[in-house]
């Protein structure tokens, strides 16, 4: 939903969810590349094809019961690819494929990491319960703010917050969300803030 509402030339869109609710996602479609991880719902490829939209695929660890996910992708898809491997949201591992691509910097712009104050998630105006379902959700007090986020985007702004550190400048981080206000804080803290937003 991102896409559209962004209202701007989208060059390349992506997508590392598994779910066939990506193809609700990207029903407008747009003149774009569609990066797509080889592990999405291959209902979601006919779509994009049946748009006539560019496709581009990449692998995106999933965590396959009792599979080597290297080397299944090296034996399998023998022809040169990308991993994406690090990181839990689709913004953590973007990164790594815009690298890969040759993008000498990225600037991230949207990747709040929490739920709005309003309680929407998506660009669309979803709440926790249209985008989710039934998640777990966290909420604290914490560097002047109140947060309300799920486990694993918390663990992604804490995984952005070290990248952006580490990046020596070709990561930028724009905007308010948790994974700026994470940015200036010592590695003690970010090692213990999944302690202090308690489910």
């Amino acid at each position: 939903s991102a896409v559209p509402f962004l209202g701007a030339q989208v060059d390349i869109a992506l997508a590392i969810d598994q779910t066939a609710e990506m193809i609700t996602e990207w029903r407008e479609t747009v003149d774009a590349i569609y990066a797509v991880a080889s592990t999405v719902d291959p209902k979601l490829v006919r779509h994009l094809e049946n748009e006539g939209r560019e496709l581009m695929f990449f692998h995106n660890m999933v965590a396959m019961d009792g599979v080597d996910e290297m080397d299944h992708y090296s034996k399998d898809w023998p022809c040169p690819g990308f991993v994406c491997g690090s990181g839990c949201t689709v913004v953590d591992r973007v990164i790594g494929l815009m690298g890969w691509l040759g993008f000498r910097r990225v600037d991230v712009y949207g990747a709040d990491y929490c739920f709005a104050d309003d309680g929407t998630v998506h660009a669309n105006g979803d709440d926790a319960t249209a985008a989710y379902g039934n998640p777990l959700l966290m909420e604290a007090d914490l560097l002047g703010r109140h947060w309300v986020t799920r486990p694993d985007m918390l663990a992604g702004a804490v995984f952005m917050a070290r990248q952006v550190r580490a990046s020596g400048g070709r990561i930028r981080l724009m905007g308010n969300g948790l994974a700026v206000a994470l940015l200036g804080m010592p590695d003690d803290f970010l090692n213990q803030v999944s302690r202090t937003l308690e489910p």
